[in-house]
């Protein structure tokens, strides 16, 4: 799905909005056994990349965002904890940028609020790519 989202721009708007209807039922697919949470874990990680990089084709920015901040830490492999956060950061400044320019200064604080309380459990994570993504 990444390689077909990355070089076929016509389908982007449909991709995306389908990454993030699996970010945001993500619980669903980490339910299970470890193997096939394994396995399903790497939808994620396109889908997480897809709905940072083409943010601009999302209906529900903040919707995704939180998402993405509500994820299972203690059960998602590390490496796609730290696309989460290189994604979540991108989503983060897409959202501060249009909070900024409608000079909705109550928005930001509820961003930096949001991002303050959810990013400490990151920092939890085993992964040390994940931890210093988090911490940097």
């Amino acid at each position: 799905m990444l390689d077909v989202s990355v070089r076929v721009q016509s389908i982007r708007h449909f991709s995306v909005s389908q990454m993030a209807l699996l970010i945001e039922n993500a619980h669903l697919l980490l339910a299970g056994s470890a193997q096939h949470r394994s396995n399903m874990c790497e939808v994620l990680l396109a889908a997480a990349w897809i709905c940072g990089e083409y943010c601009e084709h999302l209906c529900n920015v903040q919707g995704v965002l939180e998402a993405m901040l509500k994820a299972k830490i203690s059960v998602m492999p590390g490496h796609i904890l730290s696309v989460y956060m290189q994604n979540i950061a991108k989503l983060y400044a897409v959202l501060l940028t249009r909070a900024e320019e409608e000079n909705d200064w109550d928005g930001i604080d509820s961003l930096d609020n949001l991002l303050l309380s959810k990013l400490p459990e990151f920092v939890l994570a085993d992964h040390l790519e994940a931890q210093e993504r988090v911490s940097s």
